[in-house]
């Protein structure tokens, strides 16, 4: 199996961003991306991590609503499901809900999902075809948990 270089994957992720968004700082690793007319900004990177495979990770934050009262700048699923779109494309991402003691949270507001570039470890007969899904398919062929 081939994998996907991390200089590809950058190159691949800030093409597929400056479509839509504007690509602050690209470097060796990662870029920041702005979209302007939504808001949201996103920190992206690429490393190869402990498991020994290939990660994407994104940051996504929102800019401070400029109508209060609202308090709340989160990220909506909807904007992260976009913006994963916007970087990605149509692969299957990853939000993690950690363990307390491995909790790392630098600021509240931001929200953050990852991918793996590296092969899945479907079984077979899983219905999806995204080379970085390696959670079973929970609706097991269906359209419903």
């Amino acid at each position: 199996m081939s994998r996907t270089s991390i200089q590809f994957a950058l190159k691949e992720a800030i093409f597929r961003a400056q479509k839509s968004g504007q690509v602050i700082n690209p470097g060796p690793d990662g870029f920041c991306v702005f979209w302007e007319d939504k808001g949201l900004f996103a920190i992206f990177s690429v490393a190869d991590e402990q498991d020994d495979r290939r990660w994407a990770h994104v940051s996504v934050s929102k800019q401070p609503p400029r109508i209060p009262p609202s308090d709340v700048w989160l990220p909506s699923p909807m904007e992260l499901e976009w913006v994963k779109e916007q970087i990605l494309g149509d692969v299957e991402a990853y939000a993690v809900l950690p363990v307390q003691a491995a909790k790392v949270n630098i600021h509240p507001w931001v929200l953050h999902f990852f991918y793996c570039y590296d092969e899945h470890r479907n079984h077979p007969e899983s219905r999806r075809q995204d080379a970085g899904a390696i959670l079973p398919d929970f609706t097991r062929g269906g359209k419903t948990l």
